[in-house]
């Protein structure tokens, strides 16, 4: 003879299996499970079709090796790729110092004139 699952027979039986049906784990995997099936229902388009059949006939650009721009770019301006990164560095840094300098002068400045912190105090009822 076999118990329904409601028999109270079963339920010492079935606290373990609803102990591991239940819990973040098991929403997670049925989530992903959903999110799997659900993946199953689209419809993926052509990725080759192109909008405009204009597209389709335009002549790409010619690629060309970065070696050579780098080079002219270099001869017109006289800088390296290295100096220009060394430049931007020191830019960079020098812009740091200036705000944690602009930054400690206000921590050590009021800010408030003594007017505005009495009506501050006022309105915080202290």
């Amino acid at each position: 003879m076999t118990c329904p699952p409601t028999s109270p027979r079963m339920l010492p039986r079935m606290a373990p299996l609803a102990r591991r049906c239940t819990g973040p784990a098991a929403r997670l995997s049925l989530t992903a499970t959903l999110a799997l099936l659900l993946t199953g229902c689209i419809e993926a388009p052509e990725l080759d079709a192109v909008a405009d059949p204009e597209l389709a006939r335009a002549a790409y650009p010619e690629l060309i090796p970065l070696g050579p721009v780098i080079a002219a770019g270099t001869a017109a301006t006289g800088a390296t790729p290295e100096s220009q990164g060394a430049d931007l560095q020191a830019g960079l840094e020098g812009r740091v110092a200036r705000l944690q300098s602009q930054a400690e002068a206000l921590r050590r400045s009021d800010v408030l004139d003594t007017e505005a912190r009495q009506r501050l105090m006022r309105q915080l009822g202290r």
